[in-house]
């Protein structure tokens, strides 16, 4: 199949960097205070108090989701994809799960007889099969940020059906639906607040309970991130070829309202703060960055911000076993926390390189021509959004 080329939304992978940079520095600042008991943030204070809230990298990461995978596979002016949804299920996983399973047996070895490296075997076949998102209770166990994965391939799944059904709806519609679903989910934030069946004093990043494990993980609250994103990348794939472009320096000041609600984070409830709040921000800001020239979108554009992005998933899946393998280094303490930083950051900066290059890449490349072959019986190298040679085959497609 031919696919007709597009503008190439460069932004969006500076923008996917930083919501992965927001996360991994969030757990590793979470995991640093956990593994070093006498720990002190004295002289990192900035960094820990902007760090703390890198959670909200969560919504961003699956708004962006839905944004991307609409703008590259959704055929506009219809309701199917490009591609076959088998076919479109099968690229997705073969870049995630491979990388996923392997990352699970370096922390199996990791784990033994190191006390530091906390993992049980009952709680590796959760991990292993991405049930995350159906026992939320342990989503926290061995390569924790998985559990994102875990929601992920659900939201894959239900992509084709979520897309079919909501191109047939007018924008006006789709905006409706995107207020309800943001409105569902302040809602289970407030009445969880107000019952607090976990019976909890205060609540943060840290703060434990089976039913805030269920609104921090549950497939059901992100959902409501990933549709808002679906809606807003048929908006713009339908309107981008006559809508003019936006005046007024929109991205930049949404982008600069999003870091102020971050320095205030402490004054702002957790369970809003996770869910749900930061939402229409957000959303301004990917639907403004993709419809005009900002300051802050020609800093998203730079190569090193457009490479790394490509690469930002696999780092989001190295990030915790690289930090478990410094667990036991001389490092690890309180008096060598900024050469620990620096090394953590390079080690996990150049292992993305070469992973993503030499082993991700190349195991989806080998399972999309095991689709044309074995599945399709097409020729290799024929397959839409297979090829380098493919004008699709860009950094949005390396979601």
């Amino acid at each position: 199949m031919t696919v007709s080329p597009k503008k190439t939304l460069h932004e969006l992978n500076g923008l996917r960097l930083i919501a992965i940079l927001m996360l991994i520095y969030f757990h590793y600042f979470a995991l640093i205070r956990y593994f070093v008991p006498d720990f002190s943030s004295q002289g990192w204070e900035f960094i820990f108090n902007f760090a703390d809230y890198g959670f909200t990298g969560t919504g961003l990461f699956f708004i962006l989701s839905g944004f991307i995978l609409t703008y590259i596979y959704w055929k506009p002016g219809s309701a199917q994809l490009r591609i076959a949804p088998a076919q479109f299920l099968f690229l997705r996983f073969s870049r995630i799960y491979p990388l996923h399973l392997l990352l699970l047996f370096v922390l199996l070895l990791l784990s033994m007889g190191n006390s530091k490296v906390p993992f049980t075997l009952q709680q590796w076949w959760v991990q292993t099969a991405l049930l995350q998102s159906f026992f939320p209770h342990q989503a926290e166990a061995w390569n924790f940020p998985s559990w994102a994965l875990s929601s992920l391939l659900i939201f894959y799944a239900l992509f084709p059906s979520l897309v079919a059904r909501l191109s047939r709806l007018s924008r006006r519609q789709r905006a409706l639906l995107t207020g309800l679903t943001y409105l569902f989910i302040l809602s289970l934030d407030a009445v969880y607040l107000w019952f607090n069946p976990d019976s909890l004093r205060s609540y943060n990043a840290a703060s434990q309970g089976f039913y805030l494990s269920i609104i921090k993980f549950s497939p059901i609250v992100w959902l409501a991130f990933f549709i808002a994103g679906v809606s807003a990348g048929i908006n713009f794939a339908e309107i981008q070829s006559s809508s003019r472009a936006l005046r007024g320096p929109w991205a930049d000041g949404i982008a600069l309202a999003l870091v102020l609600i971050h320095l205030a984070g402490a004054h702002i409830p957790y369970v809003f703060l996770r869910h749900g709040l930061l939402l229409p921000l957000q959303l301004g800001l990917i639907v403004c960055l993709c419809r005009q020239e900002s300051r802050v979108g020609a800093w998203l554009k730079m190569p090193f911000m457009r490479r790394w992005g490509e690469r930002s998933l696999t780092m989001y899946l190295l990030h915790v076993p690289v930090l478990y393998a410094f667990v036991s280094s001389p490092l690890m303490n309180r008096n060598r926390l900024g050469v620990l930083f620096v090394a953590y950051s390079m080690a996990l900066f150049i292992l993305s390189y070469y992973v993503d290059r030499y082993l991700v890449q190349s195991i989806a490349l080998r399972l999309r021509r095991f689709w044309e072959q074995k599945v399709n019986g097409k020729a290799e190298g024929k397959m839409s959004l297979a090829g380098n040679s493919s004008s699709r085959t860009s950094a949005l497609n390396k979601l």
